[in-house]
């Protein structure tokens, strides 16, 4: 999974998503001449510090691709966190997901795991569970229920998590000394930075309009929590999401309700972003950056409180901004609002860092969880979004023309196909799969559709496409089908319906991320070459002083 992979990969990223968007990937192959792992630009001068870090911060912003960042750079502040980086340290333009189910979960684990789907056990954000009819949550735990929702049973925990993160490896190498935390706006993304291995784990419930654990990491939330909660609330927050520059995002953005935009939840399509429409605030209230830079607020508050940085031994924290993947999602990655969350998210995460490193020796790396397609409405060629609602319906009634009345689809959690027991004990099961598979490969939008047995046997297979869906399927899984859009037919929200856009796919769109890293005893480099994004563990240990987790992909990208 080194150059060999990555040149391969450029090969079918070229081919999959036309020439325009070869241009702005990752097409260039890593230079044969390179060794395998080596950069292939030389390194600038190292910076005076050499410091071992004492606070190493892993910052992910949600759903900033390679091409969203290079376009957006302009934006960017002197003192936010990414500018920062690329004027003192490493700013590694193009670095590839192996595998092709790029979603939250997923990426959380593998950029504090070093491990694909396939071994991390975390292939989704969910899955079908057949008893309660429906999908559920990949952090859903009996085990541990979340503070404040005990009474509906809701409960969360790492559970699904089947290798030990970056944060085992500290916790284990320095006999528990060092102390983690983890913050995010979503739960899954908060538990998967870390697994089992933290000291604090905070993410934000819509349903509580608070931020909360669970008692994974505890018997209750933390009295400094609660009380920070009131005295900054989150009601304060709901004032109008005003445009930093509404002049210069019209004269080089467009206008600002794009066609295919979204209205969440009555937020509006166009600056000023009200609340008078708004029925459920909370739910949109993560889609802002007002709630991103209170996260930001909360993780100081964190440091502060746990003493993180204070002795020789690192500490870590995972912080991850989630809302740029809300704005994203609804508004499009080249819409106003997500430029303007990415600029005051980007620089309320400058300031704080700015401020944390006049107390302690830091180091900070900054990448992403996916990338995201572009709004259908703005691409050139054919495009559309896919309805699994209705594609279910489709597959059911051609299986039901030539079986009899069903049900025969229990569900359709994207990419995946879950058929019905009596699907698969009918004595002509495998006919019934094959009249499923024909059906799917008949939808207008999807490229292919696979049994889940055949894609287990692509592991050594010498398509790339192949071997990285493959690499997406946990060892548990127990859905019958995977199946493959086409370039630029994003699976639909449902909220807001037919508007958005999304991600999860091997499309270089999707599967291209930026890393960038600051601080103590980082060098100073930019390349533009490809690089492995399993990579990321190893680097956030080799900036801990520590070992890897045993399955992380090995050599520190610094």
């Amino acid at each position: 999974m080194r150059v060999g992979f990555l040149v391969s990969l450029a090969v079918f990223a070229a081919a999959g998503c036309g020439a325009s968007r070869a241009q702005r990937s990752i097409e260039a192959a890593a230079p044969a001449a390179s060794p395998a792992g080596a950069p292939a630009s030389a390194p600038l001068p190292v910076p005076a510090s050499h410091q071992p870090p004492r606070l190493v911060v892993a910052l992910v912003l949600d759903q900033l691709g390679s091409d969203t960042l290079l376009k957006h750079l302009p934006w960017l502040h002197a003192d936010g966190a990414i500018r920062q980086a690329i004027t003192r340290g490493v700013y590694l333009e193009h670095s590839v997901y192996p595998y092709a189910n790029t979603l939250t979960a997923p990426g959380h684990a593998a950029i504090h795991t070093g491990a694909p789907p396939s071994v991390s056990g975390v292939e989704g954000n969910s899955a079908w569970d057949a008893q309660k009819g429906g999908p559920v949550s990949c952090i859903e735990d009996v085990r541990h229920p979340v503070f404040g929702r005990e009474p509906e049973g809701i409960s969360a925990g790492p559970g699904r998590l089947l290798v030990p993160t970056v944060a085992h490896a500290l916790k284990a190498q320095t006999g528990g000394v060092a102390k983690v935390i983890s913050l995010s706006l979503k739960d899954r993304s908060a538990i998967l930075s870390v697994g089992s291995a933290a000291d604090l784990v905070l993410w934000f419930d819509s349903k509580l309009g608070a931020f909360t654990s669970s008692s994974a990491w505890g018997t209750a939330l933390p009295a400094w929590v609660q009380r920070y909660q009131v005295e900054h609330p989150l009601t304060a927050l709901l004032t109008p999401w005003l445009p930093h520059s509404e002049r210069a995002y019209r004269a080089s953005l467009g206008r600002d309700d794009a066609p295919g935009e979204g209205d969440l939840g009555g937020f509006g399509t166009t600056f000023p972003h009200g609340w008078e429409r708004v029925a459920k605030p909370w739910s949109v209230l993560g889609c802002t950056p007002m709630l991103s830079e209170y996260l930001v607020s909360l993780a100081e508050a964190a440091v502060h409180a746990l003493e993180l940085g204070r002795d020789s031994v690192p500490d870590l924290v995972a912080l991850s901004i989630s809302g740029t993947d809300c704005t994203g999602h609804v508004f499009g990655p080249d819409s106003w609002e997500y430029v303007d969350h990415l600029v005051r998210a980007d620089r309320a995460v400058g300031a704080w860092l700015k401020r944390l490193e006049q107390t302690t020796p830091i180091a900070v790396l900054i990448t992403s969880d996916h990338g995201v397609a572009a709004l259908p409405e703005s691409r050139p060629g054919p495009a559309g979004r896919i309805f699994p609602q209705l594609m279910q319906a489709r597959v059911e009634a051609s299986v039901a023309a030539q079986f009899g009345s069903g049900p025969w689809v229990q569900g359709i959690v994207p990419p995946y196909v879950y058929l019905t027991p009596r699907a698969r004990e009918h004595a002509q099961a495998s006919q019934v799969l094959a009249r499923a598979l024909t059906a799917l490969r008949k939808e207008l939008g999807l490229r292919d559709a696979w049994p889940l047995s055949e894609v287990r046997q692509w592991a050594s297979d010498p398509d790339p496409l192949r071997r990285s869906l493959e690499l997406s399927l946990a060892p548990d899984t127990n859905a019958d089908i995977m199946f493959l859009t086409l370039p630029d037919y994003p699976i639909d929200l449902r909220d807001p319906e037919a508007k958005g856009t999304n991600h999860g796919t091997p499309y270089a769109y999707d599967r291209q991320v930026p890393v960038l890293a600051w601080g103590s005893a980082v060098p100073r480099r930019r390349q533009s070459e490809p690089v492995d994004q399993l990579r990321v563990a190893a680097t956030l240990a080799h900036l801990l002083g520590v070992a890897p987790p045993a399955q992380a992909a090995a050599g520190a990208l610094l």
